[in-house]
Order: C-alpha cells, then sequence, then structure tokens
C-alpha cells in the first residue's frame, strides 16, 4: 500500500524536473539565439556609422576638391565636372573590382559572428572528464 502512494508522487516529481529542465533549456535557446542576433545587428550599425561617416567625408573632401580646382581653373563648374568624373571612375573601378570581394567580406564577417559563440564552449557546458 505504501508503494502505490508513493508511485505518483515520484512520477509527478519526475515530470516536474522534466517539465523544468526542458523550460530552462527553451530560455536559453532563446538567449543565445537573441545574443547572436544582437552581435550580429550591434556588427551592421557599426558597419553603417562607419560608412556614413567615410561618405561624409569623402562628400566634403570632394566639395572641397570642387572648390579647388575650379578656383585653379577659373571655372568653377569645371572644377566640380572634374571631380565627379574622378568620382564615377573610383566607383567604376570599385564596382567591376571589389564587387565580388566585398560581398564575401560580408558573408564572412556575418558568418563568424553567428558560429562565434557555438565555437567557444560557456564554462557551464564543457565536460569534467
Amino acid at each position: 500500500m505504501m508503494g502505490q502512494d508513493n508511485e505518483p508522487t515520484v512520477l509527478q516529481s519526475l515530470f516536474s524536473n522534466v517539465s523544468s529542465y526542458l523550460d530552462t533549456r527553451w530560455d536559453l535557446l532563446l538567449l543565445n539565439v537573441t545574443e547572436r542576433g544582437v552581435g550580429v545587428l550591434s556588427g551592421i550599425a557599426a558597419a553603417t556609422i562607419a560608412a556614413v561617416f567615410g561618405f561624409m567625408s569623402l562628400l566634403f573632401l570632394g566639395i572641397a576638391g570642387a572648390v579647388w580646382l575650379g578656383q585653379l581653373l577659373d571655372e568653377p563648374a569645371l572644377g566640380y565636372l572634374i571631380v565627379a568624373g574622378v568620382f564615377l571612375i573610383i566607383l567604376a573601378i570599385v564596382f567591376t573590382i571589389a564587387r565580388n570581394y566585398i560581398k564575401q567580406s560580408v558573408f564572412k564577417l556575418v558568418l563568424e559572428q553567428l558560429n562565434n559563440d557555438v565555437s567557444t564552449p560557456r564554462p557551464t557546458e564543457q565536460n569534467p572528464a
């Protein structure tokens, strides 16, 4: 009789422990996915900010160069035209040569950021043996 009363309690305890374990694993999975997502988004945000500041710097350098060339040539419009032509040539070179390189570099950086946590074991996940 004593064994029958004790059995549901043991099964309920086991079920409760398994349910708690699964909930904890689910929470850990969500935290890992969130951490990786935030890492990727922060990398993208940093790259975007750097690109915007780089673009603004290049824009102001181009304007300054165009004004300077315009003063040298006594034709302000010609200075802007020459700088625009130089920028178009540089843009064409970058698109033809570095397009695949840039695409692969960005892809590689995102994959490294996503796989960064997978390759380094956490202290709680290390095997004691």
